[in-house]
């Protein structure tokens, strides 16, 4: 007479088994999950904030960084702890589906009906591993950079060009795969019921193709040996020029890319430049068209019409010297500084992205579609043959 427990531990598998599909197992690693978004969602994470904004939170908050340091959670979602729950959560859900065929046996059952839907719930977890796998694949491996260009300038792939990057801490290709100048850049102002439009022209290279033309709209990326560039925002980059009577503040000249402050009619392009050797800073506000009104620069439009700049010092103690209207070509003194107002260009930022999980999790999303097709096809045929006997009756 056989025992009737061994019976039930080879209908549910070995104690591994048990131990990863356990309930318990899944509330935990949901748990972790769901600790670490939020700490990804609390603390500034390499990729997403600059470099100096997070050594700055990091001076601030002394006694939690070297713990967060050490656990990687500056880039929560590469981190190893990330990973490993993932790679968990992926097992659990493995063996919980596993168990379930066992146990309902997957094309139990003589009517079609029923086989059909229990292979849409086989299709539905599959995805959902699959959909796992992609994620782990895309942290493990994943590169996203922000590179950000003036018109004419050009961005060499090096690791300490991007302004912000975060890589998978199992990528292991090197850079210097591309070299892209940026041409030309446009955009047209949003309104309260348009989006507006942003368009640029770049020229990309490398060793082994020839120089050739990129044109590159808002929400339509472009594809470059698994490279995928897209454009963030685009705005002014005024060229200023800046001596000093001071010997300790050296002479200034370059392209400042001014970063875009509010949305549609408030939007506001302004920056500072630090001052070297000096507790100030210079305040840019640039208008692309302007007017003056009781002695006071107001913008009248986001077409490059009539542009000026306003400047003004700024020190650490927050006193500000009297703002000053420069327009293209001319010349003020604020203080001990001689600032000229050069050019006006555009400056374009591009997200660089190389992601070996995206085409799994996009297979991932099929597979789940197809799932529910199969799913409830049945259903529907149900459905419908009621309907149509109801109508007979």
């Amino acid at each position: 007479m056989s025992d009737p427990s061994q019976g039930q531990m080879s209908q549910e598998g070995p104690s591994w088994l048990s131990f990863f599909a356990s309930t318990r197992l899944t509330l935990i690693i949901i748990g972790v999950l769901i600790l670490l978004s939020l700490i990804g969602a609390l603390v500034p994470q390499q990729g997403i904030l600059e470099e100096s904004g997070i050594f700055e939170w990091k001076q601030e908050h002394p006694t939690v960084t070297p713990v967060l340091s050490k656990l990687g959670l500056f880039a929560t979602f590469h981190s190893p702890l990330f990973l490993i729950s993932l790679a968990i959560l992926f097992l659990n859900t493995l063996s919980c589906t596993y168990q379930s065929i066992i146990k309902d046996g997957l094309f139990s059952g003589n009517e079609p009906s029923i086989r059909l839907r229990r292979l849409g719930f086989l299709i539905l977890h599959i995805s959902i591993l699959v959909c796992m796998a992609g994620g782990f694949v895309s942290a493990a491996f994943r590169m996203s950079g922000l590179i950000i260009l003036t018109e004419g300038q050009t961005f060499k792939d090096q690791y300490q060009n991007y302004s912000k990057l975060i890589e998978g801490p199992f990528r292991k290709e090197q850079h210097d795969k591309f070299e892209v100048e940026l041409i030309d850049a446009q955009f047209e102002a949003p309104t309260d019921w348009w989006a507006g439009r942003k368009h640029s022209s770049i020229r990309l290279s490398t060793n082994e193709t020839d120089p050739f033309i990129a044109e590159i709209e808002f929400n339509q990326p472009f594809r470059f040996k698994k490279i995928t560039f897209t454009v963030q925002e685009i705005s002014f980059s005024p060229e200023i020029s800046i001596t000093s009577r001071n010997p300790q503040i050296p002479p200034f000249n370059g392209f400042i890319a001014l970063k875009v402050w509010g949305v549609n009619k408030d939007r506001e392009h302004r920056d500072f430049l630090p001052l070297p050797h000096s507790d100030q800073r210079l305040m840019l506000n640039l208008f692309p068209s302007h007017s003056i009104s009781n002695g006071v620069a107001i913008k009248t439009s986001e077409t490059v019409e009539n542009p000026a700049l306003t400047v003004h010092l700024e020190s650490s103690d927050g006193i500000q010297t009297p703002k000053q209207l420069i327009e293209p070509g001319k010349r003020v003194e604020v203080d001990d500084l001689n600032i000229h107002f050069g050019e006006l260009r555009y400056w374009a930022s591009f997200l660089v992205v190389q992601d070996p999980g995206y085409p799994i999790v996009c297979i991932s999303f099929w597979m789940a579609i197809i799932a529910l097709v199969l799913r409830y096809t049945p259903d529907i045929l149900d459905w419908i043959k009621e309907a149509r006997n109801d109508g007979k009756g």
